[in-house]
């Protein structure tokens, strides 16, 4: 089960510690970072499970693109030839990114850029796993609601079956497996009404909330059609 803070298990310890430090690269001119920094990445690597430990790259990669968000922000805006006041809230739904910013954060962070919703981007990770980053409050609440989505599946195989995994995260961020978009098939396809069909009983049987799912929240995941995204709620 994975909460706000924490996940079904937690690297604690020495192995842990040294593990992330030897995920902080010293010879690219750092020599003195910061044990915030190396304390920053135990704590996604809490967040994601002990995975994360053997798999350091991930949580170094994911803390690059924590840290790039308010840059991330600031080009969103400057690219539209805006200005955000000072007290002027940033929603993503208020602007366009452009395939410059894509470029730059591409660039910036090592991740590829998949997709933009209305709160949060979507980036693909070195392992292949994605990354949802929230860029404003509501993106804060889909993440939360995904989560306990998710939560709320455990023990039914059922409503599991059409989730993709979602490995850990927060508020800020959550880590998923990679499926990919069902835009090359047609929404009318038999194989997808079928699954649709299946999910909306479970729904009708109170098994989960996440409704009112468009045919763009669906994807190929392992040979099988399911959720990749499932915040959506009523």
């Amino acid at each position: 089960m994975i909460s706000g803070s924490t996940t079904r298990s937690e690297p604690t310890g020495a192995n842990a510690t040294e593990a992330f430090e030897r995920s902080i690269d010293l010879s690219q001119g750092q020599p003195h970072v910061k044990v915030t920094k190396m304390l920053e990445l135990l704590a996604i690597a809490t967040l994601l499970g002990a995975a994360a430990v053997e798999a350091e790259p991930a949580a170094s990669e994911i803390g690059r693109a924590l840290e790039m968000v308010e840059d991330l922000k600031l080009k969103i805006v400057l690219a539209n030839d805006e200005v955000l006041e000072s007290d002027q809230s940033f929603f993503l739904s208020d602007w366009s990114v452009t395939d410059e910013v894509r470029r730059w954060w591409e660039r910036a962070t090592g991740t590829r850029w998949l997709a933009e919703g209305e709160n949060r981007i979507v980036v693909r990770l070195r392992d292949g796993r994605v990354l949802k980053l929230a860029l404003d409050s509501e993106g804060e609440k889909s993440n939360l609601a995904e989560i306990q989505t998710w939560n709320e599946a455990q023990g039914d195989a059922e409503v599991l079956d059409f989730l993709v995994p979602l490995h850990g995260g927060n508020e800020h961020f959550i880590v998923m497996e990679y499926a990919r978009p069902l835009g090359y098939l047609d929404e009318n396809d038999p194989a997808y009404r079928d699954r649709q069909r299946a999910w909306n009983d479970l729904l009708h049987q109170g098994r989960s909330r996440a409704m009112d799912v468009p045919y763009f929240n669906w994807g190929m995941h392992k040979g099988k059609i399911r959720l990749l995204d499932y915040e959506r709620w009523e």
